[in-house]
């Protein structure tokens, strides 16, 4: 061969090493609140949040829209066209933040996303590496914040071994610490 290229690819089971991946334990009834606080903190200013059904993502939508949040969704329920639409919004900056099923995860070229928030901890390894994946794209720095209750333990417990990494567990910041960063 002459001029021979070495190309490598990254495996499913490998994470972005610019991706600070965090978890927080949460008692279902809470992870909404838990996501205003985390916004609050953060203040990303593109979020993606991942739902594991088409209607915790319609649930959710709707409640951080009650909060005041600029946000849409998508899922497999939503016209092509209506998802396209819906994108476009997102990725120029329109939206500020796009909940969505494991519809978004792969095949999507969504720029710029600084926050990955895992509102419910995903079925399989494999879609928390593509989740993430959507942060801390080409040299950017990225957040992922997974949320999970008592019951969704041991999925975390199989992501960190399909990934071999070791996802920080983290408080929700409580409503004084997000008081101080408003002011």
């Amino acid at each position: 061969m002459k001029n021979p290229e070495l190309i490598s690819v990254v495996g499913d089971d490998e994470t972005n090493k610019d991706i600070t991946q965090y978890y927080y334990t949460v008692k279902s009834k809470n992870k909404t609140e838990a996501v205003a606080r985390l916004l609050h903190i953060y203040n990303p200013k593109l979020t993606l949040i991942f739902c594991n059904t088409k209607r915790k993502v319609d649930d959710v939508t709707r409640e951080l829209t009650k909060k005041g949040y600029n946000v849409d969704k998508i899922h497999g329920d939503l016209q092509q066209t209506a998802r396209l639409h819906v994108l476009n919004k997102f990725h120029t900056g329109v939206l500020d933040m796009l909940v969505a099923t494991d519809v978004a995860a792969r095949g999507l070229d969504i720029k710029n996303v600084e926050a990955v928030i895992n509102y419910d901890v995903p079925e399989k390894a494999d879609y928390y590496v593509h989740r993430i994946g959507r942060t801390g794209r080409i040299g950017n720095k990225g957040y992922s914040f997974t949320l999970v209750s008592k019951s969704e333990m041991s999925r975390l417990d199989t992501i960190e071994r399909f990934t071999k990494s070791n996802i920080k567990k983290r408080n929700i910041p409580t409503p004084d610490r997000v008081l101080r960063v408003k002011e």
